[in-house]
């Protein structure tokens, strides 16, 4: 093999170079524009039970989570869409629940994320406040082989699908 042939003919580079550029044009129209974030305004209220570096690691993962979707959390005490930090929320169906969500008189959702169990031992948290912002924000639960944040059982890696994100954003936005 002689150098000659080692290297890329003119053309070819001229063919990588146009493939390239369509690559990346094809990769943005995908992406769509930068959005902004849409805000989500949150009133949160925390039980006395709830160590502070606990709750801040709950509004953290669940603020990370949102954002990845294009959303952003808003503290506000009068938002009609509530995060509180319980004690306890009891059992169900033998097991303890660690987290629930309803709709609330305000017009909104209200997500509750319990500190322990019915016996009091402390509850082994995995994206619980993230996981029931998302029902409030208009996800159900996926199957329960799913991978993904919405799955009913803790996941610490799990995120929100793309689907998921495009859901509570137009339930954000009233779209």
């Amino acid at each position: 093999m002689s150098v000659e042939s080692a290297r890329p003919r003119p053309w070819r580079v001229a063919v990588l170079a146009a493939g390239m550029a369509l690559l990346l044009a094809a990769c943005a129209t995908a992406l769509g524009p930068a959005r902004a974030p849409i805000p989500v305004a949150l009133a949160i209220a925390v039980a006395a039970a709830w160590p502070a570096a606990a709750v801040r690691d709950q509004i953290d993962t669940a603020t990370q989570r949102l954002a990845e979707c294009g959303l952003t959390i808003i503290p506000d005490d009068t938002a009609a869409n509530r995060l509180g930090f319980v004690a306890t929320l009891g059992t169900a169906a033998g097991g303890t629940i660690e987290g629930t969500s309803f709709p609330n008189d305000a017009g909104g959702g209200t997500a509750q994320v319990a500190w322990a169990g019915p016996d009091g031992r402390p509850l082994e948290h995995k994206q619980t406040a993230a996981h029931e912002l998302g029902h409030v924000l208009g996800l159900r639960h996926t199957d329960l082989h799913a991978i993904d944040l919405m799955a009913p059982y803790g996941c610490e890696v799990c995120r929100f699908t793309a689907r998921q994100c495009a859901v509570m954003r137009a339930a954000v936005s009233g779209s």
